[in-house]
C-alpha cells in the first residue's frame, strides 16, 4: 500500500533560470476499494493492456538513451522564452533553437496553463489546458499535439511530467478515470516528473487554491 508523502519539485518563475525548492503531494486513494473493484477499474482504464505495458517499457528505454533525468518526483528548472508577445516556459537545459521550435509548435507551457508532458523533465509534446479548463474526467480520446516527440500519441496513460504554470489553481493527476485512485498534486508554480502516476494518468482535476 502506498503511503502519503511529498516529492520535491521546482517553483517556476519568470526569472531567466531559477529553482526554488517546494513540494508537490503524492498520495494514495483516500477512498480505497477492494482488489476486485480496483482490478476492474484498471481493466477499464487500459492499465493491463499488453500494448500499454510494452509502450511504457519502450518510453523508459528511449528516455534513458536521451539522457533525460527520469528520477520520480525530480524537479526541473525553466527559463522564459518569448515568442511574439507570449512568454513561454522552456526547460533550462533546452537550447534556444529547440525552445523556439517548441514554442512555435505550441508545445511549451505559458503562464496560466496546466501542462502534461510526454517525456520527463518537461520534454516532448505538451498537452496543455488553461487552468480554469483543465479538469478532465477521462483523458481517453485526447492526444498530444504534433511537433515534438510524442506528438499524436494518446494523452491517457502517457504523461511523464507536469508543469503547473497557473497562479492560483492547484492541479491533480489521477491514476484512474473519474478522479479516482492514487493521485499527485501540483500547487501553483510547481513542476516535475510524475512519480507513481507516470505513464498512468487517466484523469486530471483543477481547483482554485486561493
Amino acid at each position: 500500500m502506498l503511503t502519503a508523502r511529498t516529492i520535491a519539485v521546482a517553483a517556476l518563475t519568470g526569472a531567466a533560470v531559477l529553482t526554488v525548492p517546494t513540494v508537490a503531494f503524492a498520495e494514495p486513494d483516500p477512498d480505497p476499494v477492494s482488489q476486485d473493484v480496483q482490478h476492474q477499474r484498471d481493466l477499464a482504464d487500459g492499465k493491463l493492456d499488453p500494448d500499454h505495458l510494452r509502450h511504457k517499457s519502450e518510453k523508459d528505454a528511449q528516455e534513458a538513451a536521451m539522457g533525460i533525468d527520469t528520477t520520480p518526483g525530480a524537479l526541473f528548472t525553466t527559463r522564459t522564452m518569448v515568442v511574439g508577445n507570449t512568454a513561454y516556459f522552456a526547460p533550462a537545459d533546452m537550447s534556444r533553437a529547440g525552445a523556439k521550435a517548441a514554442a512555435e509548435a505550441n508545445n511549451l507551457c505559458a503562464f496560466g496553463d496546466h501542462c502534461l508532458y510526454y517525456n520527463s523533465g518537461g520534454r516532448g509534446a505538451n498537452f496543455k489546458r488553461v487552468d480554469t479548463n483543465s479538469t478532465i474526467r477521462d483523458y481517453a480520446g485526447y492526444k498530444f499535439p504534433a511537433g515534438l516527440a510524442g506528438g499524436g500519441q494518446p494523452v491517457k496513460n502517457n504523461a511523464a511530467a507536469v508543469h503547473n504554470a497557473s497562479g492560483h489553481y492547484t492541479f491533480g493527476v489521477f491514476y484512474n478515470s473519474g478522479w479516482k485512485g492514487d493521485r499527485e498534486w501540483f500547487s501553483p508554480g510547481t513542476g516535475g516528473n510524475l512519480d507513481y502516476v507516470k505513464n498512468e494518468n487517466a484523469s486530471g482535476k483543477s481547483f482554485k487554491s486561493w
